[in-house]
């Protein structure tokens, strides 16, 4: 325990002195953008010496009050303890949104403060200090990637790969497949149910729709591998997707993370996709119902059934189900659009 504890201080103090560093950094930072830019607005000798000193001393004077302003925002924005490391699409949100609130901060503070200065100093200076405070934050990641692609010799890679479902999921796969250093597989496209996505691109990759979208793009990007990234899609749509890749040759795999809420029910057609002989499905309500096999019951059964419990009865496979299933997407959605709404951040349990 006591070497558990002498392992997490020193992380634990670098992790202050990094802070330390970036909020040293800012400071600097941030009076430079709006000094550059008084300079940049006076930049010949004879603006600058009748105006632009003017301007240079309301720099001065109003700099003290503007870095604790800034350094306030910059905390209640928790710019210091986010993981810069691995900063994504919301962190460089927040970062926007800081820059164009110390904007608004600087444009009031410096008119009951020190007076009006030029329009073009505030646009200036809001637009260099968010490029200079976000540089040392955004920065390294892409350095390191890019040097550990330098050190891994990595070769570019030969298998094109299709997506199948649009959603956060599909560009979590894409993100770790381009990050993966040893894989040899490639993302070329998406393809999803919705016709509504069609001629569209997501994340760089172009999206089809449909199935019969699905063999053209086996066809046209030579596909030799495949992964369904949205459990949410028809079973239909599934199945169709399934039967295409086989024919073809394609190795399909489902690569669902988790990045929707889904529940551990058993889906009644997963069951029979499992299952061989005869069947009897039984629900509350609704007379029962006898297949021959199990062919025949999944062309029959469309609705998203949730298997109650299983039994035998002769040579026939007995299922009680529950029809809740097919509300429980919208309740889903529901809580999905919450969590985002509250916390401005995408489900994720990596």
């Amino acid at each position: 325990m006591l070497m558990d504890n002498k392992r997490k201080l020193p992380n634990s103090t670098r992790g202050w002195v990094l802070r330390g560093i970036l909020l040293l950094s800012d400071i600097i930072l941030i009076n430079f953008s709006y000094f550059i830019a008084i300079i940049l607005r006076f930049s010949d000798s004879d603006s600058l010496h009748n105006q632009g000193v003017h301007f240079l001393r309301m720099f001065i004077k109003f700099a003290p009050w503007y870095t604790i302003f800034c350094i306030v925002i910059f905390i209640l924005f928790r710019m210091y303890s986010s993981v810069w490391k691995y900063a994504g699409f919301n962190d460089l949100k927040n970062l926007a949104t800081v820059s164009l609130l110390t904007c608004v901060v600087y444009i009031l503070g410096s008119l009951f403060i020190v007076g009006r200065m030029p329009i073009s100093v505030y646009i200036l200076g809001a637009l260099i200090q968010f490029v200079l405070i976000g540089l040392p934050r955004i920065a390294p990641r892409y350095i390191i990637e890019m040097l550990g692609e330098i050190r891994s010799g990595r070769v570019e890679t030969k298998v094109p790969m299709m997506i199948v479902g649009l959603g956060e999921n599909a560009r979590i796969i894409q993100g770790r497949i381009t990050r993966d250093k040893a894989n040899i597989v490639n993302p070329v496209c998406i393809v999803d149910h919705a016709y509504g996505y069609k001629g569209n691109t997501f994340n760089g990759l172009p999206v089809y729709t449909g199935l019969d979208a699905v063999k053209e793009c086996i066809d046209k990007y030579d596909i030799k591998c495949a992964i369904i990234a949205n459990s949410n899609m028809p079973d239909d749509f599934i199945d169709g997707v399934r039967t295409i890749c086989k024919d073809k040759g394609v190795e399909l795999r489902d690569f669902v993370f988790g990045t929707e809420y889904r529940s551990l029910d058993v889906r009644l057609r997963e069951l029979l996709s499992k299952t061989n002989g005869k069947v009897c499905v039984i629900e509350k309500g609704v007379e029962d119902r006898h297949y021959d096999d199990v062919k025949a019951a999944l062309q029959s059964l469309k609705d998203n059934y949730v298997v109650d419990s299983i039994s035998s009865r002769g040579d026939e496979l007995v299922i009680n189900v529950d029809s809740r299933g097919a509300a429980s997407g919208s309740v889903n959605d529901d809580w999905i659009r919450m969590y985002r709404e509250e916390t401005g951040e995408d489900i994720s349990f990596f």
